[in-house]
């Protein structure tokens, strides 16, 4: 099944642009936009601000089932990037979306691109603060966040890499959603030069 996401035109689109693009700017030199962990966890990331006013948090299954951390980090929405058959239990506090996609190179992530991407920018724009978490907080999370970056900012693959680890250490797509999120780049930014030839 193909969808396919126009982003909704706004009269103040370049001012929302900008506005996450402060954010991400300000988060720079932010010590505090770094990775949260529990004590006595893994060395991975449970959560993290992934920008700086605090209105989009990357995480894990654990932090997203947490009532008191969402209610801490003042989350109103889970975006859960699960496969089918994972045991959710979300609080009933926020709203709840599900996505189905396993952590597999095969996976068609470019299928759940648009939609995933589209409950983001949604949410962002009527003030709400978003968490997107897969099992870990590593691939499939990422890999949506990445694209919500992405498609939102126009920025390259490699440049929203690079900011996402800086402020998620552990992030990393598996090689099949790495390659699906390269077509991603050239749908929403169109073809890089280099691509071209």
């Amino acid at each position: 099944m193909s969808f396919t996401y126009t982003p909704p035109t706004l009269s103040s689109d370049d001012e929302a642009r900008l506005h996450i693009a402060a954010s991400i700017a300000s988060s720079s030199s932010s010590s505090s936009s770094r990775t949260h962990r529990p004590a006595g966890t893994r060395p991975h990331a449970a959560y993290s601000k992934v920008l700086s006013n605090g209105s989009l948090y990357l995480g894990n299954l654990r932090s997203a089932q947490d009532d008191h951390l969402l209610y801490k980090l003042k989350v109103t929405q889970v975006i859960s990037i699960v496969s089918e058959g994972t045991a959710l239990q979300i609080p009933k506090t926020v709203k709840h979306r599900r996505i189905t996609l396993s952590d597999l190179p095969s996976e068609d992530l470019l299928a759940i691109l648009p939609e995933a991407t589209k409950l983001i920018d949604e949410a962002l724009r009527t003030h709400e603060v978003v968490m997107v978490h897969c099992q870990h907080g590593l691939s499939r999370s990422a890999s949506v966040v990445i694209g919500f970056l992405m498609m939102r900012l126009h920025w390259s693959l490699a440049a929203t890499l690079d900011y996402l680890k800086q402020r998620h250490i552990c992030v990393q797509p598996n090689p099949g959603f790495f390659e699906q999120l390269r077509v991603w780049e050239d749908q929403v930014n169109g073809p890089s030069p280099a691509s071209m030839l």
